[in-house]
């Protein structure tokens, strides 16, 4: 029962951690573009 519980937490913490990753790296993929897109805008 308490090995259930353990790997129930552990599935979830791994759950966040790869979900904390994601939308990090959408962050990061939404810093990079909208700079670049911003200064097309202002040197045409």
């Amino acid at each position: 029962m308490g090995f259930l519980v353990f790997s129930l937490v552990v599935m979830g913490i791994a759950a966040v951690d790869l979900g904390s990753i994601w939308t990090l790296g959408i962050h990061i993929k939404w810093d990079l573009m909208i700079p670049s897109s911003f200064f097309s805008l202002h040197s045409s």
